[in-house]
Order: structure tokens, then C-alpha cells, then sequence
């Protein structure tokens, strides 16, 4: 206030009582700046809409927190508790980072019925094996207590924070195959997803408040005590936006094209591994994917390049995508195919002798086919005569050239064989040489090899009737 006075940018006389009635009628005194304030310099608006979503399993919000104020003893002694007034207070809190392990709670939350799912792990912090397995145990569903627990399948879109296991290589990889559109917010904006962040603290209240009557001796029976209060807690608790309780409005609102359910566990941890593979459509229209044969229903042409990848709620059927020329993708159809006892595919191919199966032309040899059923009479008249006399006045200046000078070349004379020779003259006057005959012929065109010339110009005396001479051979002019 006194650097203000002194700039001269408030009267001097103004008291201290007037600046703040002054603030408070622009909004911006200290109480309304902290009511107001966001977590990224005002860029977040303090007013927010109301976020909904269209039918169960749509939208599953997803968080992880430290419980900071239990612990498993490293002795073996079970689930411990520490004093948050005594040991968690003030710079007290620095011992905590020093523990190795923590006990980390998972929370999912299906965004339009409220159903929570909760479970436990012990470890040094958030890992990306733990969030694969933890959401595997979610979206599988309690087999053995549907009918009291009915939640389960794989959401359309997640919402999670940018933790690094949420957001690792093999999260984003499995989310990918599984078609979850993974949505992760700004980190310090807990509002973002307050569907979950709201669990929390209602979570503690209800459930690890009873942990202080009771400890668990490791961490699967925290884990079964979780189970059986979240079955108790979704099924009798009525939610407060919906006035009915959790897992009776998502199992009489869950549709049938909602419900996926993801492969058993080695597929799914699989499905973290395993990035869509490129293939080529080979002349028998399949497509081959580790180890197995898939043939090709839809239409595709020799080559075309498809992208595969395991089905995920259909195991061991795949999902094709074919690539198209403007970069898009398209999927097809495709059919598993199994082998006999002799390697033959049981449900593909035609019996030797029996039947005669072939299959649908490619769409490229189809059009071809069409097309050479049109008529082009037109085209064919149009398609050699006149080019030249269309260019009309066209003419370009005609240069004088210069003709290139050359001696002619000292050319080796062409020769042949003894039987080359002979079978020149057998082929050209269309009868066999006897023997004699043969050596006549040697005598008279003398020791082989013979220059070609002489043998064709003795080949033309002969067919003018005449048998002839030494020196005609040499001249090549007999007949």
C-alpha cells in the first residue's frame, strides 16, 4: 500500500479499510481470490458443468491413493496403523516417503450408476502391472456372487489421471486392444473426476474406519473384507443422485451391447503385450496370425495389406482392419479355420473328385470383368487415326544435322559347326543327308568350320538344281 501512495497510483489519504471495500466490490478481495482460485493460474474456470454419461459401463472413473496411515508389518504381524496426530503431523510427514512399501487403494466407479469396486495392493507405488490387473479383476466380475454383485465389463471410455502407470506403454496398449478410449486429466485437478475422488474420503469413513476394531493378518483378507462391504455397500446403500442403489439401476439399465467382457487372464495380459501386426491377403485369401489361419470373408484384392490383432471379447477369433489408399482403415470379416488329423483345413477347401469350390473374384478382377463387357467401338476408332492431323497448324523449325562419319568395321565372318552346317542344309531342302552325301558336301565347303555365307550359298545352288562349285562357294553367287 505504501509503494502504491508513493507511485502516486492511490490518494495518499486513502486508509486501509477503503482499499479492501474498494476490493471487495471488484471481487478480487482476499476471501473472494481464494473461493475463486483454480489449480492452473485461473485457466479453469471456478464454474463447472455437470458431467453425464448415457447408460452403465459408458464411463468408469479410476483412481489410486496412498492409505497413509496403514502399513503391512514387515515381521509378518499384519495390517498396522500409524497416528496421524503423532507420527503424520507437520514435517513428521518426510518419514512417510521413507517407507519402501505402501499400501495403495484402487478405486473404480462406474459414472452412471455409482458402482464402486475396491482393492488393495502393497507396493512401493503405482505400477502398471498392478493397474492391468486390478482393472482385469474389475471388469471379469465376481463369478461366484453375480447375482448379489452384478457389475462387471469393459467401459467405452476411462477416465484417469496422468500417473505414470496409467499412462505407460502397456496401459495404453491394452486399452488400444481393448477399444477404451482412455481420457486422462491435468494432474492437481482432482474435480476433473470427482465421481472417484469423492469415494474416497466416504470409503474411509465406511470401511477402513472398522480396521482400528479389527486388523487383517495380510493383504488377501483385506481384500476379501473389501469384497464382501463393496457387495453390501452397492446393493443396500441408496446413491444420493440416483436415489436408488448402485447395482440395482446397473443391472436393470445395463444393455447387452454394453456388457464386454474381457478374456480370461493370460489373454488379457497378453492383450498389454501384443501391438496390431500388418499382413499381406495371399493368393488363398487368408491371413495367418500366430499360428492360425484365418480366412478372408469380404471382399479384398491379392496383396492387400490388412491389420490384425486379437479379438479381445471373441478369443481366438481376431480383429481385421483393412488399409485403404486415403490412409483409413476398414474392418473385415474373417473365419477361423482348423485342421484334421491329415493338415487339411476341416472347414475350407473342396474334395479331389467331388467338388470344385473357387472362390469369389477380387473386386479388382471383378470391375475388370464388367468393364470388357462394355463396348468400344467408339474408343477403338478413335484409338490410332487422326492423332496427327488434330494438332491442326502445329509445326515446329526443321535444323540442318550433321551426318556422323564412321569407317566400316573389320567384322569377324560368321561361321558354323560341321553339324550346324548340316543342319542348315537338311532343314532348308527338307530331306536327310546320308552319309556319303555328307562327306561330299564336307569336301566341297572343305575342313569345318564353315562361314555361313558359303553354306547358304551352296543351300541356294542346291535348291536351283546344280551342284556348286569351289569357287561359287567362295563368291557366295551359286544359283
Amino acid at each position: 500500500m505504501d509503494i502504491l501512495k508513493r507511485s502516486g497510483e492511490i490518494s495518499a489519504e486513502a486508509s486501509m479499510a477503503t482499499i479492501r471495500r474498494h476490493l471487495r466490490r471488484a471481487g478480487l478481495s482476499r476471501a473472494q481470490m481464494q473461493r475463486a482460485w483454480t489449480t492452473d493460474d485461473h485457466k479453469t474456470p471456478t464454474f463447472h458443468t455437470q458431467l453425464k454419461s448415457k447408460f452403465p459401463n459408458h464411463l468408469h472413473l479410476f483412481d489410486i491413493t496412498p492409505c497413509v496411515q496403514y502399513f503391512f508389518d514387515d515381521r509378518g504381524k499384519g495390517l498396522k496403523q500409524r497416528d496421524k496426530n503423532l507420527q503424520l503431523y507437520g514435517t513428521k510427514m518426510k518419514e512417510y516417503r521413507k517407507v519402501k512399501k505402501h499400501l495403495l487403494r484402487y478405486v473404480l466407479v462406474d459414472h452412471f450408476s455409482g458402482t464402486i469396486f475396491v482393492q488393495y495392493f502393497h507396493a512401493s507405488g503405482e505400477r502398471a502391472a498392478d493397474v492391468i490387473r486390478f482393472l482385469w479383476e474389475a471388469w471379469r466380475g465376481q463369478e461366484e456372487q453375480l447375482e448379489q454383485y452384478p457389475f462387471r465389463g469393459v467401459p467405452d471410455l476411462l477416465y484417469l489421471d496422468s500417473g505414470a502407470a496409467n499412462l505407460a506403454g502397456y496401459t495404453r496398449t491394452l486399452m488400444s486392444n481393448l477399444n477404451v478410449e482412455m481420457i486422462a486429466h491435468k494432474p492437481g485437478n482432482p474435480r476433473a473426476k470427482g465421481g472417484v475422488e469423492g469415494v474416497m474420503p466416504f470409503w474411509e469413513g465406511q470401511f477402513e474406519s472398522r480396521l482400528s476394531l479389527k486388523s487383517a493378518p495380510d493383504l488377501d483378507t483385506l481384500n476379501s473384507w473389501a469384497l464382501d462391504y463393496c457387495i453390501y455397500l452397492n446393493a443396500a446403500k441408496p446413491h444420493r443422485r440416483h436415489g436408488h442403489s448402485r447395482s440395482a439401476l446397473w443391472a436393470f439399465m445395463i444393455r447387452t451391447e454394453g456388457l464386454r467382457i474381457p478374456p480370461e487372464w493370460r489373454v488379457f495380459q497378453g492383450l498389454a503385450h501384443s501391438r496390431p501386426v500388418t499382413r499381406k491377403i495371399g493368393r488363398d485369401k487368408m491371413v495367418h496370425f500366430k499360428g492360425q489361419a484365418y480366412l478372408v470373408l469380404d471382399p479384398v484384392n491379392l496383396g492387400d495389406v490388412v491389420e490384425v490383432s486379437h479379438d479381445p471379447y471373441n478369443y481366438p477369433d481376431i480383429n481385421c482392419l483393412l488399409r485403404c489408399g486415403d490412409g483409413e482403415t476398414t474392418p473385415i470379416r474373417t473365419q477361423i479355420l482348423h485342421k484334421d488329423a491329415a493338415g487339411f483345413y476341416a472347414d475350407h477347401g473342396a474334395v479331389a473328385g467331388e467338388e470344385y469350390h473357387r472362390l469369389p473374384d477380387a473386386p479388382t478382377h471383378a470391375k475388370v470383368r464388367e468393364l470388357a463387357q462394355e463396348d468400344y467401338t467408339a474408343a477403338a476408332a478413335a484409338a490410332f487415326e487422326g492423332w496427327a492431323e488434330g494438332l491442326g497448324n502445329v509445326s515446329f523449325p526443321v535444323r540442318p544435322g550433321a551426318e556422323i562419319e564412321t569407317e566400316p568395321a573389320d567384322l569377324e565372318p560368321v561361321t558354323m559347326t560341321r553339324l550346324e552346317g548340316l543342319e542348315l542344309i537338311r532343314r532348308a531342302t527338307g530331306s536327310d543327308i546320308p552319309v556319303l552325301k555328307a562327306q561330299l558336301i564336307e569336301k566341297q565347303l572343305g575342313k569345318p568350320p564353315w562361314p555361313k555365307e558359303e553354306v547358304e550359298a551352296y543351300v541356294r545352288a542346291m535348291k536351283a538344281g546344280a551342284e556348286p562349285g569351289e569357287d561359287q562357294l567362295k563368291t557366295g553367287v551359286a544359283g
